[in-house]
């Protein structure tokens, strides 16, 4: 499991700066690219334990990026992202654009991407992201569980009538800015989770849900 979690977070980070999974000596040199040794942190030291018929002694590098640099807290809540993180991807370079929307979100941009678009244009849906900043506010807290998303999701329903895609497509769009993802009940606990890591935790600063919905909501409303 924790070589697993090294791994996506290699993906991950990879991706702060341009690239799509960890790089390889083909990869370089195909691209012509020159790593920079400067821009990475040392994170773990792995051994494949004896009981495998093939072993590796492998140390493990991150890209700055994502995270700024090592910390139980940050490897922590890498961990948490793995049911999230794996269920869709075949390889590991797909990971990287599976969990952006958790540390790269802005929303007038989100409006220009076809999907999202398509969304703006469903009955209700503007209803459903004006609503949305409000049944976040009235749950006091963050969202941290799939509970918590489900019960602000129903608030969001009897405010609207709205239900099924109808509900969820425009809950989606307004708070990963994406037409498409990851489960929301898995998603958006990871943005509150994210969100509630202190400033030394050496993870980018991570909106929550409740400042995506606002920013959403305003920049629809602008348009």
């Amino acid at each position: 499991m924790r070589a697993a979690v090294l791994a996506i977070a290699m993906a991950v980070l990879a991706a702060c700066n341009g690239q799509r999974g960890p790089l390889g000596p083909q990869y370089e040199y195909e691209e012509d690219l020159t790593l920079r040794l400067d821009q990475l942190i040392y994170f773990a030291h792995w051994i494949t334990p004896e009981i495998e018929p093939r072993r590796y002694d492998t140390r493990f590098f991150l890209a700055r990026g994502f995270l700024k640099r090592r910390s139980d807290a940050a490897l922590a809540f890498i961990e948490s992202l793995l049911p999230m993180a794996v269920g869709s991807v075949d390889r590991l370079e797909e990971i990287p654009d599976r969990l952006a929307f958790l540390f790269q979100y802005d929303a007038v941009q989100a409006l220009e991407r076809p999907g999202v678009a398509e969304v703006l244009h469903e009955p209700g849906a503007r209803d459903v992201i004006a609503a949305l900043p409000d049944a976040i506010e009235i749950g006091g807290g963050p969202l941290l569980d799939r509970e918590s998303f489900r019960a602000m999701a129903n608030r969001v329903k009897e405010k609207t009538g709205q239900k099924g895609k109808a509900l969820f497509h425009p809950i989606r769009v307004a708070l990963t800015g994406d037409g498409a993802g990851p489960e929301l009940d898995l998603a958006v606990p990871a943005m509150d989770r994210g969100a509630a890591l202190p400033p030394d935790a050496g993870v980018v600063k991570i909106l929550s849900a409740r400042e995506r919905a606002k920013q959403f909501a305003g920049a629809v409303a602008t348009r």
